[in-house]
């Protein structure tokens, strides 16, 4: 049977996508701008708050702290929350020590209680003012309870006391802390507000375009860009949102003109690239990536992602030995930030399309699980069962798959479900129906393995059996046009 990956310019979209559309607007350094790893790993965002140690109170540890925090602590034990947050409370309270007013503010954020947690946080905060982890807990918070004033009068704050060198990054970082909270005008309006205490900058421009892209208001986007490229046409982080806020065409146009006058920049030849590919003008891509890769290796910059979409592009162009060249190189220079599944994806494809179904697999074997974490994992085995089954035969893949380990019950279904498949397929049909009772047994609302039972309860003229389960899978997805085709509806 044939075996479907993605397409591997929707892989290189996905990612290109991913590099320019979502620029991190906050990053300042051009060589470091834009990411265009295959899977970036994310950061935490985080405010600049300036650090100073924390002068900690000169507190004796007494038997009756030492006693209290023992039984504060033997409580979270026993699930109690609740009592050790106000044993934490007190006892910070009365020794004015940080340290258990912080203790507090983790015991309530883990609990997910955010009243107790900004109590314990502005404890904190007054007991330790300079202290940047407790800034970044506040933060934290008010974007939780999107409020929108208090994180106004913070970040204005921030803003107001930094210096020339560091409002730039300020600007930004704080627009994307308002984009984590959930009113898109709101957030808007409230960087509006503290923009509107500083000076007219480039920034704060290119601050309130992505801010107002978010609202979807485009008009308010493209102005912002338009008036950060004039105080600003040097600027590529300017280009490249103004570019963001265009049409294509447009856009196209705004960074061949940068290119022109500016032929060295690694990011602009980067959008350059990407808005090539969404045009499906591969070629022309292409040229533009090997480019991009010569100027980063005369400036020894990191060359990874470059690789990965020239050996995408040619992918797409049926230039295979070509596209296995630069995933391999892609592999050779890869760092601890990127994931190399799809690359080991399309080596997997090639194989197949060179009819090395060996080699395939192969390939997806090296995809890491990641302990869980990796959320292709579960795929690309079910991709590889369906490889072996149709290589080696059902009883080859039915014992890949039972020595799979599942991390719940959906990949367990997701198992089955397979199994199933993999038994239909090779005309095991009175098999293929028992796993799938046992099957329903586990989940009894798949709708999946009720469209396997009734198909295969129809081949072995079970019609009772076929019929039950197709009022079954009715119930449980009633716009189901097969069911009511099938039932004569």
């Amino acid at each position: 049977m044939p075996i479907q990956f993605p397409s591997s310019i929707r892989l290189i979209q996905g990612l290109l996508a991913l590099a320019f559309l979502s620029t991190p607007a906050w990053a300042q350094e051009p060589a470091n701008r834009i990411s265009t790893t295959p899977t970036p790993k994310p950061k935490s965002l985080q405010i600049l708050i300036p650090t100073e140690k924390e002068q900690l109170p000169n507190v004796e540890l007494s038997k009756d702290i030492l006693l209290k925090v023992l039984t504060a602590e033997t409580a979270i034990q026993r699930g109690d929350w609740q009592s050790a947050y106000i044993s934490f409370m007190g006892l910070a309270q009365q020794s004015r020590d940080p340290r258990l007013a912080k203790r507090a503010a983790d015991l309530a954020m883990e609990a997910q209680s955010t009243d107790e947690a900004a109590a314990a946080i502005r404890l904190w905060r007054e007991l330790a003012p300079n202290s940047s982890e407790a800034g970044q807990y506040y933060l934290s918070v008010l974007v939780v309870k999107n409020d929108y004033a208090e994180l106004e009068k913070f970040l204005i704050a921030q803003l107001l006391s930094s210096d020339e060198k560091e409002s730039p990054l300020l600007i930004h970082q704080a627009q994307r802390l308002l984009a984590r909270t959930q009113d898109p005008q709101r957030a808007f309006q409230a960087l509006k507000n503290i923009l509107a205490k500083l000076p007219v900058t480039p920034d704060s421009h290119i601050a309130l375009a992505h801010a107002a892209l978010r609202n979807q208001d485009k008009a308010s986007a493209q102005q912002e860009a338009r008036l950060a490229r004039e105080l600003a046409p040097d600027s590529e982080l300017a280009v490249l949102t103004q570019a963001q806020v265009s049409e294509r065409a447009e856009a196209l146009q705004l960074v061949q003109d940068f290119l022109r006058t500016h032929p060295t920049s690694q990011e602009i030849q980067l959008a350059y690239g990407t808005l090539l590919i969404e045009g499906k003008q591969l070629g022309a891509a292409k040229q533009a990536f090997l480019a991009l890769l010569a100027q980063q290796k005369s400036s020894e910059a990191p060359t990874a992602s470059t690789l990965y979409a020239i050996g995408a592009i040619e992918l797409e162009l049926g230039e295979f030995n070509s596209a296995t060249n630069y995933f391999l190189a892609f592999l050779d220079v890869l760092t601890p930030n990127i994931d190399p599944s799809n690359a080991y994806i399309n080596l997997a494809q090639i194989a197949l399309l060179k009819q090395d179904k060996k080699a395939a697999d192969q390939w997806l074997a090296k995809i890491d699980h990641r302990e869980g974490k990796n959320p292709i994992w579960m795929k690309v085995q079910l991709r590889r069962a369906l490889m072996i089954a149709s290589d080696q035969g059902a009883g080859a893949a039915r014992r890949f798959l039972q020595q799979v380990q599942t991390s719940n019950d959906n990949e367990r279904l997701q198992i089955i479900q397979t199994e199933v498949q993999i038994l239909r397929d090779a005309g095991q049909h009175l098999e293929a129906l028992t796993l799938c009772q046992l099957g329903l047994g586990e989940f009894s609302s798949s709708t999946e393995l009720l469209y396997h039972f009734a198909l295969l309860s129809e081949t072995l003229k079970h019609y009772d059996d076929m019929e039950l389960a197709l009022r079954q899978l009715i119930q449980v997805a009633p716009d189901n046009a097969f069911a009511f085709n099938a039932l004569g509806y």
